[in-house]
């Protein structure tokens, strides 16, 4: 229960909303991966909106590590919460593709290579995770670690795996900034006298007006 407590903690401090203390604490009392803990999630999921502090989710991340792999219910409500931030907005995604997630998520995918049941199913949500962090663009460790997955124990290849790695071969999004509240990015050269000869491109609001300048 005090492990619980902290993991709220950290979380409330990443997103800065107070009522996250309990997260942890009220979905371990339900029944892990059913339709009461679902709903029982989205009374939550107001105060999931913007990872307000990256560093308290990286230093929140590395307890949920040291408890992840031995602790099914707790596995369960990460891969829920993940697949929710993954989805939520594009900011959210950004914070979470540097947060070095792959290597584990990796190590759990491979654990469950052979997976049947219930087992199954953690690994189709670990799989859609794994697949929305790759759209942001990986390294090439990461992309090789996943071409490992690829292969079954049995020298036979995974179609499910080959799947995410069609899907996630090319990036979606190029290095870029992500500016949040008052922000500003101001780049001097003496080279340039004018605006670069292919211009540039920028996006305004929750990807809702993207504006191309030449």
């Amino acid at each position: 229960m005090t492990a619980d407590v902290t993991l709220g903690c950290l979380l409330a401090l990443s997103f800065g909303d107070f009522s996250l203390v309990e997260f942890f604490i009220l979905l371990r009392t339900k029944s892990p991966d059913t339709e009461e803990m679902h709903m029982h999630f989205l009374e939550f999921a107001p105060g999931l909106a913007i990872i307000r502090l990256p560093g308290a989710f990286r230093v929140l991340w590395g307890f949920i590590l040291q408890a992840m792999n031995t602790d099914r219910t707790l596995r369960l409500i990460v891969y829920r919460l993940l697949e929710h931030l993954t989805h939520s907005t594009h900011r959210n995604l950004a914070i979470l593709s540097v947060q070095d997630l792959l290597p584990p998520l990796f190590t759990l995918l491979k654990s469950n290579m052979s997976a049947i049941g219930d087992d199954d199913k953690e690994r189709r949500v670990l799989t859609k995770i794994v697949r929305r962090l790759f759209e942001m663009g990986a390294s090439t460790q990461n992309s090789r670690e996943l071409l490992q997955c690829a292969i079954k124990q049995d020298g036979s290849l995974d179609t499910d795996i080959l799947e995410l790695v069609r899907c996630s071969a090319k990036s979606r999004w190029p290095q870029h900034f992500l500016l949040h509240g008052r922000s500003a990015l101001a780049v001097t050269s003496t080279d340039l006298k004018t605006l670069p000869p292919h211009g540039f491109t920028f996006m305004v609001g929750c990807l809702a007006c993207i504006s191309d300048c030449v």
